[in-house]
């Protein structure tokens, strides 16, 4: 997995529409004080893909920005061959939304194209478990370090490394 491109809005410190964009770097680094929203985009990130944030799957509302009725979060990134984008809103006063989108160019037009039956819970999970083999335990583990648990794929034993 290549990420690609970090789009929040409405989302923790996030009030307004932001992105960040990794596309053509194969280094990155966020930098910045306390509070300035460098944790909220790797939220952002697991939320996208998992729907599940370092507080757990509970409480997503609270992610919500205090100035908004809702939030959005979009991951884009390169598979294999494949571009990808991994998009969750989620409203104070409505239910969730979830879908999963690949970069589509044909002779007439280039769009982003719903992945079919990956707009529930159970088909959005089930495609990322099948396709990028990762669940959110092994994903924080080896590709996105949670701060304060860089190293937990180094302090387990084999077995639990090969569970993850």
């Amino acid at each position: 997995m290549i990420p690609e491109r970090i789009y929040v809005e409405g989302f923790l410190c996030y009030r307004e529409a932001q992105q960040a964009c990794f596309d053509g770097c194969s280094l990155w680094l966020l930098v910045g004080p306390n509070g300035s929203g460098k944790s909220a985009l790797f939220d952002a990130i697991t939320y996208s893909l998992f729907g599940q944030h370092r507080a757990g799957r509970h409480n997503a509302r609270g992610l919500i920005n205090n100035k908004c009725d809702g939030f959005t979060v979009a991951f884009d990134f390169r598979s294999g061959s494949q571009r990808l984008r991994a998009q969750r809103t989620l409203s104070r006063h409505a239910g969730p939304t979830r879908q999963l989108y690949e970069w589509r160019k044909t002779d007439q037009e280039v769009s982003w194209s719903p992945i079919r039956d990956t707009q529930s819970e159970k088909g959005f999970s089930r495609w990322v478990k099948s396709n990028l083999n990762l669940s959110y335990e092994a994903f924080t583990a080896s590709v996105l370090l949670l701060q304060g648990h860089a190293d937990n794929l180094l302090q387990v034993g084999p077995a639990e490394r090969h569970d993850l």
